[in-house]
């Protein structure tokens, strides 16, 4: 199923990319503008960029969005099939299966702009960074295990859509994204960190502007729940995998 997933996520970014006019180069220019704009805003909110900021908020910026995208698409990956799983026969795991590999590719793409800039900003390349793959495996673990579940619980539930449209929004202040979480009271910390992406997002920061190894006990502990989620869905996405077509084509 993997390889058929891969095979169908590389078609339909060529598909995407021929229905554009600018072809591949949209793939770049979108999380430019994206990087770009609200870079601008929240240095004139600061009315000054502060040492080090621009590096902070791009490395904050590019991992939510990698979240941030992957679910709002995944979570909707069974339910947006309908009209294929009318005519055949396929496990349902494999939409957001290729959900996550489309966002991935995308979010390579814009990974390794930001290494550029990081680059030329003059953060210095270290033994630290070997853990990068580490880092990645983690999240799209972490990924996987929501879109999973998220992806079964909207063909029983499709309110739960909107209330994941309208949660990224929140998860997005609360994840550290704009601010440095390590500044914040300690009444609200503890609370702070209940949420994954925070120790994701703290994480990659860790090993590109701090040069330090990351937090090992915080990223075991995503890695112990996400793999405990994630054999939930897969196990619901397998109970219920002839139940779904019945249940969303009602």
């Amino acid at each position: 199923m993997w390889g058929l997933a891969w095979y169908k996520a590389t078609f339909d970014l060529r598909a995407e990319i021929a229905r554009g006019s600018l072809g591949m180069l949209w793939l770049i220019l979108e999380p430019l503008l994206y990087l770009g704009s609200l870079s601008v805003v929240f240095i004139a909110i600061k009315q000054q960029s502060d040492d080090g900021f621009i590096q902070f908020l791009f490395v904050g910026l590019v991992i939510w969005k990698w979240f941030a995208m992957s679910i709002s698409q995944g979570a909707n990956a069974i339910v947006g099939h309908t009209g294929l799983m009318r005519q055949v026969y396929i496990p349902k795991m494999f939409f957001p299966l290729v959900s996550l590999m489309i966002n991935f590719f995308k979010f390579a793409i814009v990974f390794c702009l930001l290494l550029v800039v990081l680059f030329f900003s003059g953060i210095e390349i270290s033994i630290v960074w070997s853990v990068l793959p580490v880092l990645l495996l983690v999240q799209f673990l972490l990924l996987m295990s929501l879109v999973f579940f998220l992806s079964w619980l909207i063909c029983y539930i499709p309110d739960v859509k909107m209330i994941v449209d309208n949660s990224l929004m929140f998860l997005f202040f609360l994840s550290g994204v704009l601010f440095d979480v390590s500044k914040a009271p300690e009444s609200i910390q503890a609370y702070l960190k209940l949420n994954p992406m925070l120790h994701m997002i703290n994480a990659f920061r860790s090993v590109f502007l701090k040069n330090e190894w990351p937090d090992w006990q915080a990223l075991l502990i995503v890695t112990v729940c996400s793999s405990i989620l994630f054999l939930l869905a897969a196990w619901l996405l397998h109970k219920h995998d002839r139940k779904i077509p019945k249940v969303v084509l009602r």
